[in-house]
């Protein structure tokens, strides 16, 4: 998954989730500037908590490019032409990253 998609589904769950706290909690405010105010944390709380959150949603891996993934396609199919043994290994169960995903 990108990372901007999985940035987004970050957001949309903390607006849900405040958004709910809010509803419950201040539903039945009467003063109109306290509910905007909340409501405006909310929204920046919302894009700022998944950027700095250092617990990830989902384990992002990253993805191969497809160059390199037809080149090796085409390295395969070359050796089992010319008659030799040849395994795939799943490279991304032995790519590890640093915490910057590089």
């Amino acid at each position: 998954m990108g990372v901007f998609f999985v940035y987004s589904l970050k957001v949309a769950l903390c607006l849900i989730a405040f958004y709910l706290v809010q509803k419950l909690l201040l539903s039945r405010e009467k003063m109109h500037t306290v509910n905007r105010n909340v409501i405006f944390l909310i929204l920046w709380f919302s894009l700022t908590v998944p950027y700095y959150s250092p617990l990830p949603l989902f384990e992002e891996k990253v993805i191969l490019s497809q160059g390199e993934l037809i080149s090796t396609n085409m390295m395969t199919n070359y050796l089992l032409e010319q008659g030799i043994n040849v395994v795939l290994l799943p490279a991304l169960e032995f790519m590890r990253t640093d915490k910057n995903a590089e």
